[in-house]
């Protein structure tokens, strides 16, 4: 039996973290969230998920200095990022391999996960 893709929601807004996990809970995903950047650092290291949901703008770490982290770890470096933003002149980040700009419809939410998870 296959295991469960593992998600890691960091977000720092409860109602839109609740949101996102929901989400992803009713199409089978094993959710996990954080609420802020060291918060997701340690939960990154102990579950090693699948893909990390990121904002960018959390508190203690920025979401831009979790994903380098993340990235130049040898334990998480294959961890798929996905940056959420509220900014729409975002331009893509280095270490993400999807920006979402906020608000988001579930389904835009489950095309970039699913895009983003099967990506080589």
């Amino acid at each position: 039996m296959k295991k469960p893709t593992t998600v890691l929601v960091v977000e720092d807004d409860q109602n839109t973290a609740l949101a996102i996990s929901l989400c992803l809970k009713k199409q089978g995903f094993l959710v996990n969230t954080a609420h802020d950047g060291l918060e997701a650092l340690l939960l990154a290291h102990k579950l090693r998920p699948d893909l990390v949901l990121l904002d960018m703008v959390i508190p203690k770490v920025s979401g831009t200095l979790v994903a380098k982290a993340l990235k130049e770890d040898p334990r998480t470096c294959q961890v798929k990022i996905i940056m959420i933003s509220a900014n729409p002149n975002i331009e893509g980040l280095e270490g993400a391999e999807h920006v979402l700009i906020k608000p988001f419809e579930p389904k835009e939410l489950l095309d970039a996960v699913n895009a983003t998870l099967n990506t080589g």
